[in-house]
């Protein structure tokens, strides 16, 4: 399978995309440290609403912008500018990969949501790989080690707020256009972030100002390989390296900041991580299981040439 060269490219630009990430990420620990984690993420939105202008020449294709769910839409950028408030506040004070990992019970919760919402409801296994996901959340947060770091319930909190704007992608990708999506999350968080930003606009430094661009561009660019990978592998196959994001913050947390991971932080990833790849491990082999029978019972269930 890795043989094959556009299947080859897909895990490289999957790879690349979350080393962008996790650089991006970087850079906003950096930025939080002079301006204020709600004011960064408003001024974060507002270059992109400026970006997606210029970039799509959105005064010649207006029609572009038209949509048939604009509350879903705006809920959605909604949910995009809190989930980003939420994580900017974690990592002023927690690791980069603490942080991350927190976020990465996100796909776990959208699997058991996902049923009530929008009726892809979830197996056994998934119900399980979900608790013992949650079981890997209460590990880092470690919330009998002593009183907890509010940070670390910014993150929680962020991973919760992101499942809500996960479950509303699915949801709308089916009728939206990728200008539609880019342009009203950037609205609608820009618009559920000035009454909180308010307060602190002008307050930090010159600097930190561009710093807010760099991180929109970086982080639309990782958005954009990482879509872009998909065009080259399935989703079957580049799920399992998602997981390297982890790698990158431990490694850029350490190179940049000193950061070296609690053992709650890595003992709580392995419980994460484990869950999420025997999850998908699991929703992969019964794919191909039912498939296989679908087109002829006798074929053995092993891996076919195409994949």
């Amino acid at each position: 399978m890795l043989r094959d060269a556009p299947v080859l490219k897909g895990i490289v630009l999957i790879c690349i995309s979350f080393f962008s990430m996790t650089a991006t990420d970087a850079v906003t620990k950096f930025a939080v440290q002079s301006i204020h984690p709600i004011e960064l993420t408003f001024w974060r939105f507002v270059a992109q609403v400026v970006v997606v202008f210029f970039l799509f020449r959105l005064w010649n294709h207006v029609d572009k912008l038209k949509t048939s769910r604009p509350v879903a839409n705006l809920a959605r950028g909604v949910c995009h500018g809190i989930t980003t408030a939420l994580f900017f506040l974690a990592v002023q004070s927690l690791q980069l990969a603490q942080a991350t990992t927190i976020l990465f019970a996100m796909p776990l919760m959208v699997t058991i949501l996902a049923g009530p919402i929008l009726g892809d409801w979830p197996t056994r296994a998934s119900i399980v790989a979900a608790a013992v996901g949650f079981v890997g959340v209460i590990i880092i947060t470690d919330p009998f080690g002593g009183s907890i770091n509010p940070a670390m319930l910014y993150a929680v909190a962020a991973a919760v707020v992101y499942t809500g704007y996960t479950l509303l992608t699915r949801s709308l990708v089916r009728t939206e256009t990728d200008q539609t999506l880019l342009f009203y999350s950037a609205v609608a968080g820009s618009l559920a972030l000035l009454p909180m930003a308010y307060p602190y606009i002008g307050v930090g430094e010159g600097k930190a100002y561009w710093l807010a661009c760099v991180i929109c561009a970086g982080g639309m660019t990782a958005h954009w390989i990482f879509q872009h990978a998909y065009r080259f592998a399935s989703a079957a196959v580049l799920t399992p390296f998602m997981y390297t994001q982890l790698i990158w913050t431990v490694i850029i947390g350490y190179l940049i900041f000193s950061d070296i991971p609690p053992l709650t932080t890595v003992l709580g990833s392995v419980v994460i991580i484990g869950a999420g790849l025997y999850n998908f491990l699991y929703e992969r082999n019964a794919h191909k299981k039912s498939r296989g029978q679908k087109e002829s019972p006798e074929v053995s269930p092993g891996p076919s040439a195409a994949e």
